[in-house]
């Protein structure tokens, strides 16, 4: 790559860009381990005593609750990212994302505790719902302020939500496992707590390199200059609300339809005959599909911009969103991994240009709250995306997903709205 930023090496700009996957890939990790513990694990484990339908409807508000809180998480620690540093915030954020994760693998189940140990972790998933909101925006302002004067900023930002693919990967990769070498017995009694601690191994490592690294050249500019804001959270929220909710109205297609593909559906699959081998095995499979698509979403994002890139990926998830269910529920090997690998790729190949396009659209004085609250607010977004399926699926049985491509197709829709009225960033100096 040329054009790299003044005062950045090469060398210097690929650790910083590899260094800022530990953050998203601890998010989605546990943002999918966390789903299908809810869906799978978690109602037998904390809940047997009450009726399956009641103790899944509580493990998926336990899950739910975690991504509620997300924008709390983006307020706070974009706000310490924009008083303190990018690199404090980031570091807080990932050490009580990782102590939450060692807290859910060692929380008691109801045999030991009774409801006290569901009750711990609804209070865990808060813990982690708020350290998550802080992990991308950080990682993402970081890196961009490193790749300040590049060409290829989407390119370089793109590492930061890489951690996509390699936590789907991790995490469907891991239930693999888990589903294959242990029985139903020893999967319910510790293999589900040892992949949560796999999550704060994962979390421990972003650590020790991000503390490595150093801090971001705008952002010390801003400190030298004494232009650090004192209430960058209230600022933007007051001068920029309205784009801070269209860029989480933009980046909700991607994160409802991730969720749908690549959590909810493992149990859809279920329901309609499929193994659970082969639905975690065509999950683990799209997620290396993710890893490419969204790596030329990004390419071609410096190349013919955000905008374009975002609505070839929101037009193709909408078209597929019909035929993605049709090759579901054909329940054979071939169509089931080719519709989760075709879907997701193309969901989040405009995955690709979010990292440039949040923190292109904020000044460097509250870039961290701007695309922190950005991104975080579309997660209670998808809330729709966590609790909807599952209902129609409840209600319609086998016609359920009809209604869920409609729905697909909604989310796309809005989101596409959101991007008519969103300005194009590719030229907009970052420094």
């Amino acid at each position: 790559m040329k054009d790299l930023p003044s005062g950045s090496s090469s060398k210097d700009l690929v650790r910083y860009a590899v260094a800022s996957i530990s953050g998203s890939t601890i998010e989605y990790y546990d943002f999918i381990l966390a789903g299908l513990a809810a869906a799978l694990i978690w109602p037998s484990v904390y809940y047997p005593e009450v009726s399956p339908a009641l103790g899944l409807l509580f493990s998926i508000l336990t899950f739910a609750l975690g991504i509620a809180v997300r924008p709390i998480g983006g307020y706070v620690f974009g706000a310490i990212g924009d008083r303190l540093g990018r690199k404090t915030a980031t570091v807080w954020s990932l050490i009580i994302m990782g102590l939450g994760s060692i807290a859910v693998a060692l929380t008691p189940g109801y045999s030991s505790v009774g409801l006290v140990g569901g009750g711990l972790l609804f209070v865990w998933r808060i813990a982690q719902g708020v350290a998550i909101g802080g992990t991308w925006g950080g990682f993402a302002v970081w890196v961009i302020e490193h790749a300040k004067d590049s060409r290829w900023r989407a390119f370089w930002t793109n590492f930061t939500s890489l951690g996509v693919g390699v936590g789907l990967l991790g995490s469907a990769g891991s239930f693999l496992l888990a589903i294959t070498l242990l029985s139903h017995a020893e999967l319910l009694s510790w293999g589900w707590r040892l992949l949560f601690g796999i999550g704060a191994l994962v979390a421990l490592v972003g650590i020790l390199v991000r503390l490595t690294l150093a801090e971001s050249p705008v952002f010390n500019e801003l400190l030298t200059k004494g232009q650090v804001a004192k209430q960058p959270g209230v600022t933007v929220l007051k001068e920029q609300w309205p784009r801070v909710l269209r860029l989480a109205l933009l980046f909700n297609y991607q994160i409802s339809l991730f969720y749908i593909a690549a959590a909810f559906n493992i149990g859809y699959m279920l329901s309609v005959g499929i193994s659970p081998y082969l639905a975690f095995l065509s999950t683990t499979l799209a997620a290396l599909a993710i890893i490419v698509f969204q790596t030329l979403g990004a390419i071609l994002g410096d190349r013919i911009g955000r905008k374009k890139v975002l609505l070839i990926g929101a037009v193709l998830s909408a078209v597929m969103a019909f035929p993605y269910y049709l090759l579901i529920n054909y329940a054979a090997a071939w169509s089931v991994i080719l519709a989760q690998s075709v879907f997701l790729a193309v969901v989040m190949f405009g995955f690709g240009v979010i990292g440039a396009l949040m923190p292109e659209n904020f000044p460097p004085k509250y870039r961290n709250s701007g695309a922190s609250l950005s991104y975080q607010l579309a997660t209670p977004m998808s809330a729709v995306a966590s609790v909807v399926p599952p209902v129609f699926l409840t209600l319609y049985g086998k016609e359920a997903w009809l209604y869920i491509s409609a729905l697909i197709v909604g989310i796309c829709v809005a989101s596409l709205i959101a991007l008519a009225f969103t300005e194009e960033t590719i030229k907009v100096r970052v420094g």
